[in-house]
């Protein structure tokens, strides 16, 4: 039986997120956590959204549109294991990822 490993681009959560780099990141069943996005784009909006398996959104607080340079931290319940997209709704072809509970 082999073990599965996140790719050596994948983060742990608790890390920031830069405009969606990393692409990747990791966490455990059951964890509540905080990602900090940190939208560096002067005047351009953008927003952090996090997606259930089943295309529904997780609720993670106020994830309006916000321009930049600011930053915002959401807030994270402890999720089941599963494959969480996320993505920003102005630029959903562009900036996107994946949350990997395990």
């Amino acid at each position: 039986m082999s073990t599965w490993r996140p790719p050596s681009s994948a983060r742990p959560v608790g890390a920031s997120v830069t405009g969606f780099d990393p692409k990747e990141l990791v966490s455990s069943p059951g964890l509540a956590f905080k990602v900090t996005f940190d939208n560096q784009d002067t005047g351009v909006p953008h927003n952090w959204v996090l997606k259930n398996p089943d295309g529904s959104n997780v609720d993670i607080g106020d994830n309006a549109f916000f321009n930049g340079p600011e930053t915002r931290t959401y807030d994270v319940p402890a999720l089941d294991a599963g494959e969480y997209p996320f993505l920003c709704e102005v630029h959903p072809n562009t900036m996107t990822g994946v949350l990997t509970v395990q």
